[in-house]
């Protein structure tokens, strides 16, 4: 049986180079070979034809075939049709029959290797293949000799994802997509680790079936297997705000992460930004932000600086990311800054006391940024280089809750002997101290 003359049309159609469009490409195999039953350590990877169906002593050959779908389709497309086309050379002698061939997937990977008989374009031996060198597959591994199939002959799926029948002309014929192969090129480009390819599965019921199709090593490139990927790329949305998430609390001079999303006015996520986006924070420390960026088709529109922020000033601070060429796309985030652990104790006195005359004290714990850590909890005692038996100094006092780090002595040190003196408040476990130079007078 002859197939329609409309169907050879198409496949000669198929069969010239694509013309660049936005939303189909043609891609010829990244790989291909053949597998043999009656010749399991042999393989064909390096064969300019590769065989479906049984050979004339009964025994079956598989075709293997793979495309590299997510290097030709952008991420995030969607697949709406797939079509083969492989090249038929000749059939085997005496078959006068047309034939299935189904297109079944592929659940383990496979090697194509380098061995075969790559420079005969008639094919003229490579029914048999050649012994296998180590990278290929054969009917028993997947790469021989060190990983077998789980099953001889290939691990595939048992629905097929497409078919065509095949008849004995020499001329294209063409797998016409199917929702099969639309699920299965659109898992490859999803996750392109999932990606093994096809294997064509022939008529293998009885003797003197077989087909051989060229392959990607054809001499004439226009007989080489294409597939036809027509797809839907994502939609090319525009960023209309930067979301700027970070902790919402942060202890002063510890690093945070930032991260900065691009997303438009529904709030998707905008996978084709590549805008520059420049930082700012409202610490006067200063505080430390990113430097400026510019995102990478990579981002896929998110970005995060790990430990990218750092805040001192305690309170309420702000981050604020903007985009450098349009203003009006930035976000705002609100970090609370709390103070880090006391460093030093500030203690606070009149600068002149009179001499036998009590007077206050205040000390405040401070963290290194001069914030006051509300946290402390330490006990101080003190000193003073007065040395007269009258003077007075409070005695050892273990902060609490509700000084929020700082604490009145009311009326608690008397000075005597007239003249510059000093005040030392010190935590009796860290050693952390403050001082205050006091001039006493008669």
């Amino acid at each position: 049986m002859k197939l329609p003359k409309n169907l050879f049309f198409l496949a000669a159609l198929l069969i010239v180079p694509s013309v660049s469009s936005a939303d189909s490409v043609t891609l010829v195999t990244s790989r291909d070979t053949t597998i043999y039953q009656g010749n399991p350590g042999n393989s064909n990877g390096a064969g300019q034809v590769m065989f479906v169906g049984n050979t004339g002593q009964g025994t079956a050959t598989r075709a293997l075939l793979g495309f590299d779908i997510a290097g030709n389709v952008p991420a995030g497309s969607t697949i709406t049709n797939v079509q083969l086309q492989l090249v038929l050379d000749r059939a085997a002698a005496f078959e006068f029959n047309t034939r299935g061939v189904l297109l079944v997937r592929l659940l383990a990977d496979w090697g194509e290797g380098t061995a075969g008989q790559g420079s005969d374009g008639s094919g003229s031996g490579a029914g048999f293949g050649t012994p296998a060198n180590g990278t290929a597959a054969t009917w028993s591994h997947r790469f021989y000799n060190t990983v077998p199939w789980a099953q001889a002959g290939g691990d595939f799926a048992q629905t097929a994802s497409g078919s065509t029948v095949v008849g004995i002309t020499s001329m294209a014929y063409v797998w016409n997509s199917t929702p099969g192969m639309v699920s299965d090129v659109q898992s490859w480009l999803d996750n392109p680790a999932s990606n093994f390819g096809w294997l064509l599965l022939g008529d293998e019921s009885t003797a003197s079936t077989a087909r051989e199709f060229f392959t990607r090593e054809a001499s004439d490139s226009a007989s080489r297997p294409a597939l036809v990927v027509t797809y839907t790329p994502p939609s090319v949305a525009t960023a209309s705000q930067l979301l700027v998430t970070t902790a919402t609390n942060v202890v002063a001079g510890a690093p945070f992460d930032i991260t900065i999303t691009a997303v438009d006015s529904n709030g998707n996520i905008v996978p084709g930004y590549t805008g520059t986006v420049a930082f700012s924070s409202s610490d006067p420390f200063p505080g430390t932000v990113p430097a400026t960026y510019t995102f990478t088709a990579a981002d896929q529109g998110t970005h995060t600086f790990a430990a990218g922020g750092t805040l001192f000033t305690a309170g309420s601070q702000t981050v604020t990311a903007q985009d450098t060429a349009n203003p009006s796309i930035s976000s705002t985030a609100t970090i609370t800054v709390t103070a880090a652990p006391a460093k030093t104790l500030l203690v606070t006195a009149l600068t002149s006391a009179v001499s036998d005359v009590a007077f206050d004290v205040l000390v405040t714990a401070l963290d290194p940024y001069n914030n006051v850590d509300m946290n402390y909890a330490g006990t101080i005692t003190w000193t003073a280089s007065d040395a007269d038996p009258g003077v007075q100094l409070p005695p050892d006092y273990p902060f609490q809750p509700s000084d929020a780090g700082m604490h009145v002595f009311s009326g608690g040190v008397t000075l005597i002997t007239v003249g510059t003196q000093t005040l030392t408040a010190t935590d009796t476990v860290s050693g952390i101290t403050g001082s205050a130079s006091i001039t006493v007078t008669p």
